[in-house]
């Protein structure tokens, strides 16, 4: 299944990682991490599965799924989930930091 790899490369930047770091962060290989971030890429449930927990943020997100109904706002070192109801009413946000961010990786 292809798919949308533009939130996972905003996702990365938000968070000023390399592919080379996001790999090492997540144990993607990081041709398999181009080849998603550009669209080209086929990955498997358990590759997406790995990134999705990395940055703490649903399938869904991760894979542009509905991306029409999310918008992904970067603020300082944190970010922003924003969900939009099929009517385009904002109906929750979650915002995740960069500590959040460190500790889902394993870091103090």
């Amino acid at each position: 299944m292809r798919i949308n790899g533009e939130p996972l490369a905003l996702l990365r930047k938000s968070q000023n990682l390399s592919v080379s770091e996001l790999s090492n962060i997540s144990g993607v290989s990081p041709r398999t991490i181009e080849l998603i971030e550009s669209g080209k890429g086929n990955p498997r449930y358990e590759t997406l599965c790995l990134l999705s927990d990395t940055f703490n943020v649903p399938l869904d997100i991760l894979c542009g799924r509905n991306i029409d109904m999310y918008q992904i706002n970067q603020k300082g070192e944190d970010f922003q989930i924003v969900y939009y109801d099929k009517d385009n009413n904002r109906t929750n946000a979650r915002t995740i930091s960069f500590l959040q961010l460190n500790r889902s990786w394993g870091n103090k």
